[in-house]
């Protein structure tokens, strides 16, 4: 794979030669009586390479909790969610979410994600309605005071997302470009690469003075691969299209690393369904057993992911929330709802 000159000097973590240890591949944390501490080591010489996220990365963990004091932002529960995600093989984790603004969320997902040796793409959380949005300010300072602040943060933490789908949305309109910039200055000080995760429909459809400078702007790509909303086939008869959408993502933002950041499937007829595509048939081979069929096709191609030198997360860990499209029950129960077996590639 081909790298961005900038990238080269500006972000040696996705460039940078693989080492023997680095994380979170063959590195792990330190640790002492009361728990994992922060390396010693400098954080661009502590993450492994973008060449090392390759096929299953691991979840995305849907953290919207309403209140502040919900379970899924303590930790708790996240500690219990971390260590599930890790003896599958996950090796990161991608936050959806908080709804919550206060910076407990972010030093909870930093402490359970360390002792689990989990990275995490984290992410401003802007939202999708505007009592959401009136808080998405608080949101990054969080983030930010976290990664100063927090001594684990910086090893924990891989990256930062500017939204999710925020240029599809247009959640922050027209000020979005101009916060971008800002963040990523930020970002740069702390030597934490930024990416907006994002369809490639989000780009097509957004202003093209903010697309082109996104797309210029961020370290890699996050790309939200759904078949699930963007055609009626079968689950079984989507490889095509994932295929078909990653090259079509690769072509509008060559020569940066690619991560598939939301790729999800129903598997109930409760929670989301598949839209307009299907006409009346809004469920449209949506069933566990579609949703089985579904992830098999992203974990039996390791050929394709190393070849194409992609890594993918499954959207979601759980049925806390998006609730149909949860792999395990809610909360701790870790009762498998669809068959999902990943591999390393």
């Amino acid at each position: 794979m081909k790298f961005l000159a900038p990238l080269l000097s500006t972000l040696p973590l996705l460039v940078a030669t693989a080492s023997a240890d680095c994380f979170p591949y063959s590195s792990t944390f330190p640790t002492s009586g009361s728990g994992p501490i922060a390396p010693t080591v400098s954080r661009n010489d502590w993450w492994c390479p973008a060449s090392s996220y390759v096929g299953f990365l691991g979840y995305v963990r849907d953290l919207k909790g309403a209140s502040c004091d919900d379970a899924v932002y303590g930790l708790p529960q996240l500690r219990s969610n971390f260590k599930r995600m890790a003896d599958d093989g996950a090796k990161l984790v991608r936050i959806y979410g908080p709804i919550c603004a206060e910076r407990s969320v972010w030093d909870n997902v930093v402490q359970a994600a360390a002792e689990n040796n989990l990275g995490v793409l984290g992410i401003v959380w802007h939202g999708y309605d505007p009592e959401e949005e009136s808080h998405w300010r608080e949101r990054k300072d969080s983030l930010l005071a976290v990664l100063r602040d927090n001594p684990l943060a910086k090893y924990t933490i891989h990256s930062v997302s500017f939204g999710s789908e925020p240029l599809f949305s247009w959640s922050i309109s027209d000020i979005y470009a101009a916060e971008f910039t800002a963040l990523k200055d930020e970002l740069q000080k702390l030597d934490v690469p930024i990416t907006v995760s994002e369809m490639k429909y989000g780009f097509d459809s957004a202003p093209a003075e903010t697309a082109d400078l996104v797309k210029a702007g961020i370290d890699f790509s996050s790309a939200h691969i759904m078949p699930y909303y963007g055609n009626c086939n079968a689950a079984k008869d989507e490889w095509d299209s994932i295929t078909s959408e990653i090259a079509a993502y690769k072509e509008m933002i060559p020569d940066k690393p690619l991560m598939v950041t939301q790729n999800p499937w129903g598997s109930s007829q409760g929670g989301r369904d598949r839209g307009d595509n299907c006409g009346d048939d809004i469920w449209h081979d949506v069933s566990i057993e579609a949703a089985g069929e579904y992830w098999k096709l992203w974990t039996e191609n390791c050929d394709y992911w190393r070849e194409q030198q992609v890594g993918w997360f499954a959207h979601t860990f759980n049925q806390d929330s998006e609730w149909n499209f949860g792999i395990y029950g809610e909360g701790t129960s870790y009762n498998k709802v669809v068959e999902f077996n990943p591999v390393k590639c």
